[in-house]
């Protein structure tokens, strides 16, 4: 960037316009520029950063609106316009700031503008002129942020020996945000949330170990010389230990279930002999109630024989009633038709009475309708009349309604007029207020970003603060949980061990009641049984004795769950705690106490950059809305103009039209000079007409069509009445037909043949019924005789006293696959638990080892290695490298040779992590020193020196970034003759590269030595001017 011309109007000390034309240097790259001291030296550096950035050129030099000249006259804005080149074009960019003038409450005057200066005139560089979008073209179009920017170009009072003196905190802040390294602070802190989640994983698995190991301590009973309990009593145990002593158990108790599966098997065939002579017996009894109930269904049937043969005799007069059915249809169809042939002769009769009539009328009215030919003569004669003048008022209403309409238009066009001058003046007066509006908010925005930065850390502590805080008091809450569960824990193990003597004491009884002297003792293998046990009043059920169990199992494994977690919820509040190391607490109510204060300042500074924030929001609506404003009055005025043309053409079409129409119509009668009154008499003639010719035609159709009817209802008449003679024959005949064939059926009248008919559904239904009883009978009978000759030598046998034995067997066998089936039960168990716990150990095994290798690179990645050197500062180190490496190219020419920079490795104090500090070596003593032993003027040379080095790697880095300029503001005061003409010479050196170098002191033999000097001078009332001297 290469800097062409600086326009400052009440800018800091200068009180109007200031312009300096770097064109007056002509063509000299190194100048100095030269004045007393708050003259307005640092001022013209502050402007190219207002212009180009928006703010100041040092931390300390405030926020831009303060840069307001206060001798400034009241009308004058201030404002900051720079024109540069950058890579072969020419770019010119404006800053106007908002100010109040007197009597004003609101800001006026904000204004912004970037454009690339052509050849054929200025090209917007942005699509909107707004203060983000300059913003980001200038950065992408630089190439380098404001931070890079005022490190490398614009080189502050004091700002760039930052680098040099600061501590290592404050390095790692330039160097991160000169380089972006955040992304490796980011990975950092994925990595410690990764070994936290890997250590909660680990202990959730060793947790589980521990149930596991509980869980077989509940569920093995207790035997004498159990390896598997004295193992698990240890306190430090094996797995390997815990896997062998399961394999042992398990064989132990697969031994006891081979042999009392035998004896149940035993069992189980002595109770299925017994059950099969059960089946036999029941079998036996049953065929005993069958012969009782075929015995009782027999008489049943017997007494139903006299119904049925009832039924058949029915039956039979049915079918003979049905045989003469046709008969009895004929009477009624003969019946039928002769009654309908009557009521037709009766319809045929009335209708010829009525065409008679008819004719009659229709001769009266021809005879009228022939009678007034001359009124249809008179209609048609009118009708033709009218007709021709048609066209001649069509003519004059078209011309009428082309006048109506230009005189809709002249009043339209008026009014629209009126409501667009009111509509001007209303967007107007909406677009002065916006105008207002805006000013003030962009005063009240100004201060957004900074408290956006300070709320967003204040949040980040916060969070931190309730991370430690939440596990403070999930920790207390578990540990009241943990004791309750214990408590519990202990309660339910002395309900279960009373439930549990309780139970083997009734299993022993039970056991007992088996046992006969000589027999031996399947526990202890005895055939002397002195004493056996006796089952007490309370036994409890299996069912009782396994739910004590499962539920002291359940508790205990909560009480082991809720210790795990209060564990891991400790270990989270200690590393919650040493994620604060800017506070010191002791207890959470410290902590609260800090965080309190804390969250009170962050929740006003929310509120504040909320309201900010809406505003900032508000603001970006606000110039939209501005814009659209300045459109829409731009196109009222437009339209406006057109709409004066289009309504004064209208009002001269107007005149011309109406006297083209007056001269029209004097040549038509007054009561048909319109088109409509014309029409409606046409309309009225020719409806005459045609109502004339329709009734005469009328009158001619209806007295042919009359006459006509009339012969044809005569005929109708006359065939109606043979029709019925023919009919009345044909019923006598069928009646007499029906009387033969009843008698001889045997019927003596008709009630008796009505009485006898029966439906043939109801026919089918009673055959089936006869059908089935003699079926059925049948059937009985012969069931009884078998089954009597089945059960001729046997009695019935006694079911209770069998069912008693079958119960008896039955609960032996079930007692000894219980124990069998308790055994293999127990195998089955010990050799799940073998797998289970052979996996969890391997799942531990394999956790460990993965966290270990994440620990180690959380260690390393943090800086918590010997090196105290995390994984973003050991990437700041190489760029600090390649600074350093660049820096002493040039600090060795300005020292000849005496210093040399480097890095050191020393460990900081108090764990902080080590890399970026710089020692100096010194070729006089051959020892390194910090650097902050150094002398002003040495201090000096190595900043400068680090300042170009930063340049050079920024450029390096970056790709493709051209710094043609370089800013250096102070601080050659403080050096000696020698070193001074050394700097000087490295500044020359760097123009004659082709840069463009500018530097603000004081020092005489500067003055004489450059080639150009930018004068700025101080008048007596504080204003300043600018000159410059070129030798």
């Amino acid at each position: 960037m290469k800097p062409i011309q600086l326009t400052m109007t009440a800018f800091g000390p200068y009180k109007e316009q200031e312009v300096i034309s770097f064109d007056e240097l002509n063509g000299h790259r190194l100048f100095i520029i030269s004045g007393k001291t708050g003259a307005g030296k640092t001022t013209l550096f502050d402007g190219i950063c207002f212009a180009l950035f928006g703010s100041a050129s040092g931390e300390d030099r405030g926020e831009p609106r303060m840069m307001r000249s206060q001798f400034a006259p009241d009308e004058l804005h201030t404002s900051v316009e720079f024109t540069f080149e950058l890579r072969g074009l020419r770019y010119r960019l404006l800053r106007q700031m908002p100010h109040v003038k007197q009597g004003n409450k609101s800001a006026t005057g904000e204004k912004y503008e970037f454009f690339e200066c052509t050849d054929d005139g200025e090209v917007p560089c942005v699509d909107r002129q707004m203060v983000s979008e300059i913003n980001e073209k200038v950065r992408r179009l630089i190439g380098l942020t404001e931070d890079q920017f005022k490190q490398i170009v614009m080189l502050p009072q004091g700002e760039f020996r930052k680098l040099l003196t600061s501590d290592t905190e404050n390095k790692e802040g330039i160097l991160r945000r000169l380089f972006q390294t955040e992304p490796y602070q980011w990975f950092s802190a994925k990595m410690n949330e990764r070994r936290t989640a890997v250590k909660q994983e680990l202990t959730t698995v060793q947790d589980r170990l521990k149930q596991q190991y509980s869980h077989l301590q509940e569920a093995v009973p207790e035997r004498e010389d159990s390896p598997l309990h004295r193992v698990l009593q240890q306190e430090n145990r094996l797995s390997s230990q815990v896997s062998e002593a399961l394999g042992a158990e398990a064989a132990h108790y697969e031994t006891r279930a081979a042999e009392a599966r035998g004896k149940a098997a035993e069992k189980e065939k002595e109770y299925d002999r017994a059950l099969h002579a059960y089946h036999d017996a029941k079998q036996i009894n049953a065929q005993f109630d069958s012969l009782k109930e075929k015995e009782a269904e027999a008489e049943k049937l017997q007494a139903e024989a006299p119904a049925v043969e009832a039924k058949k005799k029915e039956l039979q007069e049915a079918e003979k009633a049905a045989s003469i059915r046709v008969y009895d249809e004929q009477r009624r169809s003969a019946r039928e038709d002769e009654k309908a042939k009557q009521e037709a002769e009766q319809r045929a009769r009335k209708t010829s009475e009525a065409a008679e009539a008819r004719r009659k009328t229709a001769e009266a009215v021809y005879e009228e309708e022939a009678g007034r030919q001359e009124e249809r003569e008179t209609a048609a004669q009118k009708l033709h009349q009218y007709e021709e003048l048609l066209p001649v008022v069509a003519a004059a209403d078209e011309a009428k309604q082309k006048l109506n309409e230009q005189a809709g238009a002249i009043r339209r066009q008026t009014e629209e007029q009126t409501a667009r001058k009111e509509q001007m003046q209303s967007v107007q007066k909406e677009l002065d207020q916006l105008r207002a509006d805006i000013r003030t908010t962009e005063t009240e925005t100004s201060q957004l970003a900074g408290k956006q930065r300070t709320l967003q850390e204040k949040k980040e502590t916060g969070t931190l603060f309730r991370k430690y805080m939440n596990k403070a008091e999930a920790a207390g809450t578990l540990e009241k949980q943990a004791a309750e569960k214990r408590a519990a824990a202990d309660q339910e193990k002395a309900v279960f061990q009373r439930v549990e003597r309780a139970w083997v004491q009734g299993r022993a009884a039970v056991l007992a009641g088996h046992l006969h002297d000589g027999e031996a003792c399947p526990v202890c293998g005895s055939t002397e049984h002195p004493e056996k046990a006796a089952a007490g009043d309370d036994v409890p059920s299996e069912e009782a004795y396994d739910e004590a169990r499962q539920k002291l199992q359940s508790v205990q494994q909560e009480a082991l769950q809720v210790e795990a977690e209060l564990a891991s919820v400790r270990r989270e509040r200690d590393e919650a705690a040493e994620e604060l190391p800017s506070f010191s607490f002791d207890s959470y109510a410290e902590a609260r106490q800090q965080f309190d204060v804390l969250l009170e300042e962050a929740t006003a500074l929310q509120k504040d950059v909320q309201r900010l924030e809406q505003r900032a929001g508000e603001l970006t609506q606000m110039r939209e809305r501005r814009e659209e404003k300045e459109q829409t009055l731009a196109g009222l005025q437009t339209k406006a103009e057109e709409a004066a043309k289009t309504l004064q053409q209208l009002e001269i079409d107007y005149a011309s039209g109406r006297s083209e129409y007056e001269a029209k119509i004097s040549r038509l009668p007054e009561a048909l000079r319109t088109e409509t009154a014309l029409q409606a008499e046409i309309d009225t003639w020719k409806q005459t007409k045609q109502e004339l010719e329709r009734r005469w035609q009328a009158a001619q159709k209806e007295q042919s069509e009359a006459a006509q009817n009339e012969a044809g209802a005569a005929a109708s008449s006359k065939a109606a009445a043979a029709q019925r003679d023919e009919a009345e024959g044909r019923r006598k005949q069928a009646e007499e037909q029906f009387e033969n064939a009843r008698r001889s059926a045997g019927f003596e009248s008709d009630a008796a043949y009505s009485g006898a008919l029966l439906s043939e559904a109801e026919q089918e239904r009673r055959k089936q019924e006869i059908d089935t009883h003699a079926s059925r009978t049948a059937a009985v009978q012969q069931q009884t005789a078998e089954l009597r000759r089945t059960l001729a030598d046997k009695e019935p046998h006694d079911l209770d006293a069998f069912q008693a034995k079958l119960e008896a067997l039955k609960e032996e066998a079930a007692e000894a696959k219980a124990r069998w089936t308790n055994d293999e039960a127990l195998v089955t168990l010990l050799e799940n638990a073998r797998e289970k716990l052979a996996a969890t150990a391997g799942e531990i095994e394999a956790k460990e080892k993965q966290a270990a290798v994440i620990e180690d690179v959380y260690d390393t990645v943090r800086g918590q290695n010997s090196k105290k050197i995390s994984f973003e500062r050991y990437v700041q180190i190489e760029f600090l490298e390649n600074i350093i490496a660049a820096a002493n190219e040039r600090l060795h020419r300005m020292t000849a040779g005496q210093f040399q920079l480097v890095r050191s490795d020393r460990q900081e104090s108090r764990g902080k992590q080590s890399g970026l500090s710089l020692d100096v070596y010194d070729a006089y003593t051959g020892q390194n020193r910090d650097v902050k032993t150094l002398s002003g003027g040495e201090k000096f040379n190595a900043s400068l020196s680090m300042a170009l080095g930063m340049s050079d790697v920024i450029q390096s880095y970056q790709g493709g970034i051209q710094i043609d300029t370089m800013f250096i503001d102070e601080g050659f005061g403080s050096l000696d003759e020698e070193s001074l003409h050394k700097v000087m010479d490295t500044l020359i050196d760097l123009q004659k590269s082709g840069r463009l170098i500018g530097v603000i002191s004081h020092v005489q033999e500067m003055k004489t030595v450059f080639p150009a000097v930018l004068n700025v001078t101080k008048a007596p009332d504080g204003h300043s001017s600018t000159r410059f001297v070129v030798t």
